[in-house]
Order: structure tokens, then C-alpha cells, then sequence
């Protein structure tokens, strides 16, 4: 058959664009197909420290260094549960970061830890951690093991860098890690969340109220604090 032809036995042949012409004046055009995605709202807990994410961003400073900064995040309140940064991709930092997120929060329940396929979160280190009795903590790799993404943490990590780093023209590492302790203290303790009602990551992890009350008066109390206080704008450069 010639390319860009369609054969009828009885009525010879038509190009698709005759066919789609009279399909559509005869009005029997169906709808196009729309495949729904059931996953859409993404992984919720339901309760704070069901399941944690867990992710590296790259950061660098001024003076061309590269900086790995690793968060790991509450899927429940979002709160940024523990963080490092270094200078390498490295295991033992994650296992660390782990470590110290459990020793703080001290889960009652197994924690479901989502991460991606990264080689910080995919070796020897952090399975014998996962597997000892020091935590009670199951790994899985995000759109692998299971059906969603590691959308969360991504979206905390890009929020970190575009509303506290980038802006702050950061000169060296020493400068980076002053930021990042004031920024992720005002992401945790200041700032609201729509998502969260109005209330800020940490007021959502101690609250453990599903789902969260939206109060617009609330809301707009705490972002007329947010523009009053100066945040992080005085010490970016300091």
C-alpha cells in the first residue's frame, strides 16, 4: 500500500487527511483517549514518621566548589528531619543522616524510607544499617520498588536552593553552612505551608491532625511575620 493512503476494497483508496475530514463532518469523531494516572496525589502518610525521603542536591558556591547537601524529609509534615553537606557523594554521610533523624525523632512504628537509585542510598553501608537493631527502617527505591516518586524531598531541596541559596551570592562552604542551618530552621519553624493548612513542617509533625485545617486568617498572620522579619536576608552575606 502507498504511504499515506488508506484502501477501502469497495471504494478505492483516500489519503488520512480525506478520511479525517469526512469523519469529522459526520460527526462520528470519538473523544481522544485520556489515560488517567491513579497515583496522581502522590505517596501520603497518615501519620507523622510513616515514611521518610531521602535526597542529595548539588550546590555550588562561588569559589567553584561543589557541594552535596543531604536532607531527609517527613512524607507526614514535610519537615527536613536531619541534613549534612559535604564535598563527595558518600554512604556513610547518608547512613549519618539517617542515624541522627531516628535518634531524634524516635519513631514508635517501622519507618518506610523512600529513596532513589543513587549510590549514597544503594550499598553495603546503608544496608547492614537498615538491617541492624539500631533502627526499624525499610528502603524503598522510588518508581522501582514502588509506584511513586521522591517528589517530596526534590520539592524541598528545590524550594532551599531557590529561595535561600541562590539568591545569596554564597562564597565558600563555611558561608553555605551558616546559610542552610538558618535557612532550614525558617523552613521547619517559620515558614507556612498551603499544604499544610497554614501551619509550618514542624507544627504538622507534632499536631498529627489528618487532614490539616486550612485557616485563611492564620495564613495571612503568618505571612505578614514572614515579611516583617527579615529572615534570612541579613545573614546570606554575613
Amino acid at each position: 500500500m502507498p504511504f499515506g493512503k488508506v484502501c477501502s476494497r469497495d471504494y478505492g483508496t483516500a489519503s488520512p487527511a480525506t478520511w479525517y475530514k469526512y469523519n469529522k463532518l459526520l460527526g462520528i469523531r470519538k473523544q481522544a483517549f485520556r489515560r488517567r494516572n491513579p497515583y496522581k496525589k502522590g505517596l501520603k502518610a497518615s501519620y507523622p514518621n510513616q515514611y521518610w525521603h531521602a535526597d542529595i542536591t548539588i550546590f555550588k558556591t562561588l569559589d567553584g566548589i561543589k557541594h552535596y547537601i543531604y536532607l531527609v524529609v517527613d512524607n507526614y509534615s514535610r519537615k527536613i528531619l536531619s541534613w549534612d553537606m559535604a564535598d563527595r557523594v558518600s554512604g556513610a554521610i547518608r547512613m549519618e543522616t539517617l542515624r541522627e533523624a531516628w535518634e531524634t525523632a524516635r519513631p514508635e512504628k517501622e519507618v518506610e524510607l523512600i529513596v532513589d537509585g543513587g549510590p549514597e542510598n544503594n550499598n553495603h553501608t546503608i544496608d547492614c544499617f537498615l538491617n541492624s537493631t539500631e533502627v526499624d527502617m525499610k528502603k524503598s527505591v522510588a518508581l522501582k520498588d514502588i509506584l511513586f516518586s521522591n517528589s517530596m524531598v526534590e520539592a524541598a531541596n528545590k524550594l532551599l536552593k531557590y529561595r535561600y541559596l541562590f539568591p545569596g551570592n554564597i562564597e565558600d562552604g563555611d558561608q553555605l553552612k551558616t546559610v542552610l542551618e538558618k535557612s532550614i530552621n525558617e523552613f521547619n519553624e517559620v515558614r507556612p505551608h498551603g499544604k499544610l493548612g497554614g501551619l509550618t513542617p514542624n507544627e504538622a509533625y507534632k499536631d498529627q491532625n489528618m487532614p490539616f485545617t486550612f485557616d485563611p486568617e492564620a495564613l495571612r498572620q503568618r505571612i505578614q511575620q514572614n515579611q516583617d522579619n527579615t529572615g534570612c536576608t541579613q545573614y546570606e552575606n554575613n
